[in-house]
């Protein structure tokens, strides 16, 4: 039988609703959000590294800044093919090649078949 000591070290041990956290706040301060803010704001194509390293804080820090604190968001551009006028019978061929492809090969060619989108 353990000895009641032990018992209650245990208790103890498991027990930190009470205790008070260590380490670094998950939530930057005041000061930091407005500094954060105010170089954000007028250029928000910055990236969150290049901002971190002004403010002098973690990446970490500055993203929680700005998606918590600031409800702003990031968001990455991509660059898609502009489709010109000339291109629509290209399609087209294609898709008719394609769909001979299949009918010539099988449906089952289509489980061997990588597709990709870059040119080689």
């Amino acid at each position: 039988m353990p000895h009641c000591n032990a018992a209650w070290q245990l208790i103890q041990k498991f027990n930190v609703c009470d205790a008070t956290r260590s380490g670094r706040p998950s939530i930057p301060k005041e000061k930091k959000v407005l500094d954060i803010s105010e170089r954000m704001l007028p250029s928000p194509k910055k990236s969150i590294r290049k901002l971190s390293q002004l403010i002098c804080v973690s990446y970490g820090m500055a993203h929680i800044a700005l998606k918590n604190c600031l409800r702003l968001h990031p968001y990455k551009i991509t660059a898609v093919h502009e489709l010109k006028p000339g291109d629509s019978g290209k399609e087209v061929a294609y898709c008719r090649w394609f769909l001979d492809f299949v009918d010539c090969e099988g449906e089952d060619i289509l489980d061997v078949t990588f597709f990709t989108d870059e040119e080689y």
